[in-house]
């Protein structure tokens, strides 16, 4: 069964960041604590992700920083997720440097945090 997933991109008055909206319907009725720890399990080996329950988030908590934050929401059965990443570093320098990091075997944060 195909589920719609909507992606709002947001563009407002800042000089660098993005934040991404994602909605979905699920298909039966789950928990913000059972989302928070699905998201928590495939997330926690990924010093780089920062999963925030019952949140919705903003640019400004990620400038100036190498991470992703995800957080999301519940509304009936829609799951509204927010992710926020600083462009400059995490589409571009840092990134370049976690995938260095990753292949030569050193920490993923090596140099970054």
């Amino acid at each position: 069964m195909k589920i719609p997933v909507i992606f709002i991109p947001q563009l407002g008055n800042f000089n660098r960041g993005i934040l991404a909206t994602i909605t979905c319907f699920l298909n039966k009725k789950l928990t913000l604590k059972y989302i928070f720890n699905v998201f928590y399990f495939a997330y926690k080996n990924k010093p780089l992700v920062r999963i925030y329950e019952y949140d919705l988030l903003s640019i400004k908590s990620v400038v100036g920083l190498p991470f992703c934050d995800i957080g999301f929401a519940l509304q009936d059965q829609y799951l509204i997720l927010v992710s926020t990443e600083d462009n400059l570093l995490k589409e571009a320098a840092a990134q370049a440097i976690q995938c260095f990091n990753i292949r030569f075997g050193f920490s993923e944060i090596l140099s970054l945090i």
